[in-house]
Protein backbone atom coordinates (compact mmCIF):
# COMPACT_ATOMS: atom_id res chain seq x y z
CA UNK A 1 0.00 0.00 0.00
CA UNK A 2 2.93 2.72 1.01
CA UNK A 3 4.64 1.39 -1.82
CA UNK A 4 1.86 2.26 -4.36
CA UNK A 5 1.26 5.48 -2.83
CA UNK A 6 5.03 6.36 -3.19
CA UNK A 7 4.93 5.58 -6.63
CA UNK A 8 2.09 7.35 -6.96
CA UNK A 9 3.55 10.74 -5.55
CA UNK A 10 6.49 10.31 -7.93
CA UNK A 11 4.62 10.26 -10.75
CA UNK A 12 2.36 13.25 -9.79
CA UNK A 13 5.54 15.57 -8.74
CA UNK A 14 7.32 14.42 -12.38
CA UNK A 15 4.55 15.07 -14.24
CA UNK A 16 4.31 18.35 -12.33
CA UNK A 17 8.10 19.42 -12.90
CA UNK A 18 7.47 18.80 -16.33
CA UNK A 19 4.39 20.51 -17.34
CA UNK A 20 4.65 23.28 -20.58
CA UNK A 21 8.29 21.93 -21.08
CA UNK A 22 9.29 20.25 -24.39
CA UNK A 23 10.56 16.43 -22.46
CA UNK A 24 13.60 14.81 -23.81
CA UNK A 25 13.84 11.41 -22.16
CA UNK A 26 17.41 9.96 -21.64
CA UNK A 27 17.75 6.42 -21.68
CA UNK A 28 21.68 6.18 -19.99
CA UNK A 29 23.05 2.95 -17.87
CA UNK A 30 25.98 5.66 -17.47
CA UNK A 31 25.17 7.72 -14.33
CA UNK A 32 27.95 10.15 -14.55
CA UNK A 33 27.13 10.61 -18.06
CA UNK A 34 23.20 10.61 -17.23
CA UNK A 35 23.74 13.48 -14.79
CA UNK A 36 25.51 15.51 -17.09
CA UNK A 37 23.18 15.34 -20.23
CA UNK A 38 20.70 16.09 -17.44
CA UNK A 39 22.03 18.91 -16.41
CA UNK A 40 23.19 20.07 -20.47
CA UNK A 41 19.06 19.85 -20.73
CA UNK A 42 17.76 21.60 -17.96
CA UNK A 43 20.15 24.18 -18.31
CA UNK A 44 18.81 24.82 -21.55
CA UNK A 45 15.09 24.89 -20.43
CA UNK A 46 14.35 21.32 -21.75
CA UNK A 47 12.44 18.68 -19.21
CA UNK A 48 14.19 15.62 -18.22
CA UNK A 49 12.73 12.17 -17.88
CA UNK A 50 15.81 9.71 -16.68
CA UNK A 51 16.04 5.72 -17.30
CA UNK A 52 18.92 3.44 -16.55
CA UNK A 53 17.45 0.42 -18.96
CA UNK A 54 15.52 -0.55 -21.66
CA UNK A 55 12.55 -1.49 -19.90
CA UNK A 56 12.52 1.34 -18.03
CA UNK A 57 12.84 3.63 -21.24
CA UNK A 58 10.22 1.96 -22.84
CA UNK A 59 7.77 2.55 -19.90
CA UNK A 60 8.79 6.04 -19.68
CA UNK A 61 7.91 6.53 -23.50
CA UNK A 62 4.72 5.13 -22.64
CA UNK A 63 3.30 6.52 -20.16
CA UNK A 64 5.19 10.47 -20.91
CA UNK A 65 5.48 10.92 -24.38
CA UNK A 66 7.93 12.63 -24.66
CA UNK A 67 8.94 15.24 -27.69
CA UNK A 68 12.71 13.63 -28.07
CA UNK A 69 14.94 10.36 -26.59
CA UNK A 70 18.44 10.46 -26.05
CA UNK A 71 19.26 6.84 -26.63
CA UNK A 72 22.86 5.71 -24.90
CA UNK A 73 24.23 2.32 -24.53
CA UNK A 74 25.95 -0.28 -25.48
CA UNK A 75 25.78 -0.69 -29.36
CA UNK A 76 23.47 -4.31 -29.17
CA UNK A 77 21.08 -3.17 -26.71
CA UNK A 78 20.72 0.88 -28.51
CA UNK A 79 19.62 -1.47 -31.86
CA UNK A 80 17.40 -3.84 -30.30
CA UNK A 81 15.96 -0.32 -28.17
CA UNK A 82 15.69 1.21 -31.42
CA UNK A 83 13.57 -1.28 -33.02
CA UNK A 84 10.84 -1.53 -30.70
CA UNK A 85 10.90 2.10 -29.98
CA UNK A 86 10.23 2.40 -33.66
CA UNK A 87 7.17 -0.29 -33.76
CA UNK A 88 4.96 2.79 -32.69
CA UNK A 89 7.14 6.05 -31.75
CA UNK A 90 7.11 8.66 -34.26
CA UNK A 91 9.02 11.42 -32.47
CA UNK A 92 12.77 12.08 -32.79
CA UNK A 93 15.28 9.57 -31.37
CA UNK A 94 19.12 10.46 -31.22
CA UNK A 95 21.70 8.21 -30.91
CA UNK A 96 24.61 8.61 -28.21
CA UNK A 97 27.40 6.58 -28.51
CA UNK A 98 31.15 6.40 -28.69
CA UNK A 99 33.44 4.43 -31.43
CA UNK A 100 31.43 4.22 -34.31
CA UNK A 101 32.45 2.96 -37.13
CA UNK A 102 30.50 3.95 -41.29
CA UNK A 103 27.88 0.28 -40.14
CA UNK A 104 27.27 1.43 -36.93
CA UNK A 105 25.87 4.87 -38.35
CA UNK A 106 24.40 2.78 -41.20
CA UNK A 107 22.61 0.65 -39.33
CA UNK A 108 21.19 3.09 -36.43
CA UNK A 109 19.78 5.31 -39.39
CA UNK A 110 18.50 2.16 -41.11
CA UNK A 111 16.57 1.11 -38.09
CA UNK A 112 15.02 4.67 -37.45
CA UNK A 113 17.32 6.79 -35.67
CA UNK A 114 17.46 10.24 -36.66
CA UNK A 115 20.60 11.13 -36.04
CA UNK A 116 23.71 10.12 -34.03
CA UNK A 117 25.84 12.06 -32.11
CA UNK A 118 30.07 10.70 -31.36
CA UNK A 119 30.73 10.67 -27.76
CA UNK A 120 32.54 13.49 -26.57
CA UNK A 121 30.77 15.92 -28.16
CA UNK A 122 30.30 19.66 -26.80
CA UNK A 123 26.73 20.77 -24.56
CA UNK A 124 25.93 23.36 -27.46
CA UNK A 125 26.24 20.59 -30.04
CA UNK A 126 23.64 18.24 -28.47
CA UNK A 127 21.15 21.17 -27.48
CA UNK A 128 21.61 21.98 -31.37
CA UNK A 129 20.93 18.33 -32.86
CA UNK A 130 17.99 18.00 -30.86
CA UNK A 131 16.44 21.86 -31.55
CA UNK A 132 17.16 20.76 -35.03
CA UNK A 133 15.70 16.95 -34.38
CA UNK A 134 12.45 18.90 -32.83
CA UNK A 135 12.37 21.41 -35.71
CA UNK A 136 12.14 18.62 -38.95
CA UNK A 137 9.94 16.96 -37.30
CA UNK A 138 6.94 20.22 -36.03
CA UNK A 139 7.56 21.06 -39.93
CA UNK A 140 6.52 17.43 -41.17
CA UNK A 141 3.53 17.19 -38.22
CA UNK A 142 2.23 20.49 -39.07
CA UNK A 143 0.88 19.75 -42.67
CA UNK A 144 -0.25 16.30 -41.77
CA UNK A 145 -3.60 15.68 -41.99
CA UNK A 146 -5.17 14.57 -38.39
CA UNK A 147 -8.07 11.79 -38.26
CA UNK A 148 -9.35 10.93 -35.04
CA UNK A 149 -12.93 10.31 -33.59
CA UNK A 150 -14.23 11.26 -37.04
CA UNK A 151 -12.60 14.29 -37.12
CA UNK A 152 -10.72 15.13 -40.00
CA UNK A 153 -8.47 18.51 -40.04
CA UNK A 154 -6.39 19.28 -43.09
CA UNK A 155 -3.87 21.94 -41.57
CA UNK A 156 -2.63 22.66 -45.39
CA UNK A 157 -6.32 24.54 -46.34
CA UNK A 158 -7.81 24.43 -42.66
CA UNK A 159 -10.63 22.38 -43.26
CA UNK A 160 -12.23 20.25 -41.03
CA UNK A 161 -14.39 17.69 -41.24
CA UNK A 162 -16.51 15.84 -38.89
CA UNK A 163 -18.42 12.84 -40.16
CA UNK A 164 -18.09 13.54 -43.14
CA UNK A 165 -19.31 17.05 -42.86
CA UNK A 166 -17.31 20.45 -43.73
CA UNK A 167 -17.45 22.10 -40.48
CA UNK A 168 -16.55 25.84 -40.65
CA UNK A 169 -14.30 27.01 -37.53
CA UNK A 170 -12.92 30.19 -37.11
CA UNK A 171 -9.21 31.04 -37.30
CA UNK A 172 -8.50 30.54 -33.45
CA UNK A 173 -11.14 27.84 -33.29
CA UNK A 174 -9.26 25.76 -35.71
CA UNK A 175 -5.91 26.72 -34.26
CA UNK A 176 -7.66 24.55 -30.68
CA UNK A 177 -8.91 22.13 -32.65
CA UNK A 178 -5.61 20.84 -33.84
CA UNK A 179 -4.04 21.47 -30.69
CA UNK A 180 -6.82 19.11 -29.04
CA UNK A 181 -6.72 16.63 -32.14
CA UNK A 182 -3.07 16.56 -32.15
CA UNK A 183 -2.83 15.02 -28.59
CA UNK A 184 -6.00 13.10 -28.48
CA UNK A 185 -6.50 11.16 -25.64
CA UNK A 186 -3.63 14.04 -23.09
CA UNK A 187 -5.12 16.15 -20.79
CA UNK A 188 -3.71 19.60 -22.03
CA UNK A 189 -3.62 22.11 -19.70
CA UNK A 190 -5.28 25.42 -20.24
CA UNK A 191 -1.92 27.36 -20.27
CA UNK A 192 -0.76 24.80 -23.12
CA UNK A 193 -3.43 25.41 -25.25
CA UNK A 194 -3.06 29.22 -24.67
CA UNK A 195 0.16 29.54 -25.32
CA UNK A 196 -0.78 27.33 -28.73
CA UNK A 197 -2.93 29.91 -29.92
CA UNK A 198 -2.04 33.37 -28.89
CA UNK A 199 1.36 33.28 -28.02
CA UNK A 200 3.71 32.53 -25.49
CA UNK A 201 2.88 36.23 -24.48
CA UNK A 202 -0.88 35.74 -23.78
CA UNK A 203 -2.25 37.47 -20.80
CA UNK A 204 -5.68 36.42 -19.27
CA UNK A 205 -6.89 34.33 -22.16
CA UNK A 206 -9.10 31.34 -20.49
CA UNK A 207 -11.74 33.04 -19.91
CA UNK A 208 -11.92 33.29 -24.10
CA UNK A 209 -10.65 29.62 -24.03
CA UNK A 210 -13.94 28.62 -22.52
CA UNK A 211 -15.86 30.81 -24.98
CA UNK A 212 -14.21 29.29 -27.60
CA UNK A 213 -14.54 25.88 -26.77
CA UNK A 214 -18.34 26.50 -25.93
CA UNK A 215 -18.21 27.26 -29.61
CA UNK A 216 -16.30 24.43 -31.04
CA UNK A 217 -18.41 22.19 -28.51
CA UNK A 218 -21.41 23.17 -30.56
CA UNK A 219 -19.96 22.95 -33.80
CA UNK A 220 -19.34 19.35 -33.51
CA UNK A 221 -22.27 18.55 -31.56
CA UNK A 222 -24.38 20.32 -34.79
CA UNK A 223 -22.61 17.46 -36.76
CA UNK A 224 -23.51 14.92 -34.75
CA UNK A 225 -20.25 14.19 -32.53
CA UNK A 226 -21.26 15.03 -28.93
CA UNK A 227 -19.15 14.45 -25.85
CA UNK A 228 -15.92 14.11 -27.46
CA UNK A 229 -14.38 17.38 -25.29
CA UNK A 230 -13.48 16.08 -21.40
CA UNK A 231 -13.13 19.38 -19.29
CA UNK A 232 -10.90 18.29 -16.45
CA UNK A 233 -11.84 20.88 -13.96
CA UNK A 234 -9.10 23.41 -12.48
CA UNK A 235 -6.82 21.71 -15.27
CA UNK A 236 -7.59 21.97 -19.11
CA UNK A 237 -9.62 19.82 -21.38
CA UNK A 238 -8.96 16.00 -23.93
CA UNK A 239 -10.41 15.20 -27.25
CA UNK A 240 -11.20 11.57 -25.91
CA UNK A 241 -10.94 9.34 -29.17
CA UNK A 242 -12.44 6.52 -30.14
CA UNK A 243 -9.36 5.75 -32.76
CA UNK A 244 -6.44 8.07 -33.91
CA UNK A 245 -4.38 7.78 -36.33
CA UNK A 246 -1.91 9.98 -38.88
CA UNK A 247 -1.77 10.26 -42.22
Amino acid sequence: MYLFYFDFMLNWFRVINLENKTVVLIIEKNKSLMRLVSDILKFSGFGVLKAYNQSEGLSFAVSHCPECILLNSNLNDQTNTLTLLRQWYDSPVIIMSEFLSETDFFEFFKNGADDVIEIPYSPAVLVARIKNALMHKRIGFENREISVSNIKINPADCRVIVNSIEVQFTRNEFRVMKILCSDAGKVLTHDYIVRGVWGPNAQDSKGVLRVHMASIRKKLAAAGLKNCIRTVSGIGYELVPSKRNFK
